[in-house]
């Protein structure tokens, strides 16, 4: 991975991953196993982590 801190946002086709890096150690994660288009999931991560 370049750099040392980093947010990665995976939505798949039946899953939606978040992955939180600092100093290039992984810090959280987070799965939605349930529905990549989860609006709740997706509007979590917004508000947690001051995202869009």
């Amino acid at each position: 991975m370049y750099g040392s801190d980093c947010s990665i946002i995976d939505v798949g086709g039946q899953d939606t991953k978040f992955i939180q890096a600092e100093n290039g150690m992984v810090v959280d994660f987070l799965m939605n196993d349930k529905c990549s288009a989860n609006k709740w999931f997706n509007m979590s991560l917004k508000n947690n982590y001051q995202m869009m």
